[in-house]
């Protein structure tokens, strides 16, 4: 149980979403551009920090840092303890959760394995031998606003997003929820307008 006062809890909180929100954006830029397996590690950082954004609340700082640390998966389970409906994004925790162990060369070196990154369902299982990396960006898409709606934090408020006219573009390609974000971001996209003079 977090003995965060209810101040300090908030900011965490909101700190935890804003650093997942640049892990995610920066995902999406790399997965634009094809890194892999980088936009998959960016991808679990970012899905890692909304989800401890989320457990805050319930889960010392202790604990989310040494027992959970970067486990994907364990922080998953602990967060569907408190709402089982998140089971239907298993698959993408799963596939995610994968890409931690690729932070270092020598499992790659060792083992080989294919990667796989796409936007939609097209992207398809990978089709050489060795161990399968598959990221869906639409499936993280789907995730992210379902997480921050839960967590009930306010992304016109993130700090990241703040001012950042650059940021609309890469959170809106080929993203099921760009109206959702595009309703959030548009504040922050009309003050950056306003204050640079465009």
């Amino acid at each position: 149980m977090s003995t965060l006062p209810k101040l300090e809890l908030s900011r965490y909180k909101h700190e935890f979403a804003n650093l997942g929100t640049q892990y995610y954006v920066a995902g999406r830029l790399s997965a634009l551009a094809g890194h892999m397996p980088v936009c998959g590690n960016l991808m679990h950082h970012a899905i890692e920090l909304y989800v401890k954004a989320d457990l805050v609340s319930r889960v010392s700082l202790s604990d989310l840092k040494f027992k959970y640390s970067h486990k994907l998966w364990k922080l998953w389970e602990e967060r569907k303890a408190h709402d089982t409906t998140l089971a239907t994004h298993d698959e993408t925790i799963k596939q995610l959760d994968a890409f931690d162990s690729i932070r270092y060369p020598e499992k790659i070196i060792g083992n080989g394995g294919s990667m796989t990154v796409g936007f939609g369902r097209q992207a398809g299982p990978p089709s050489k031998p060795g161990s399968p990396y598959l990221l869906v960006v639409n499936d993280i898409d789907v995730l992210v606003v379902e997480l921050l709606d839960r967590m009930s934090v306010n992304p016109r408020v993130l700090p990241c997003l703040l001012l950042r006219l650059h940021t609309q573009p890469a959170i809106m390609h080929a993203n099921p929820h760009a109206d959702r974000w595009r309703e959030w971001l548009g504040p922050c996209n009309a003050a950056a307008a306003e204050l640079l003079g465009s």
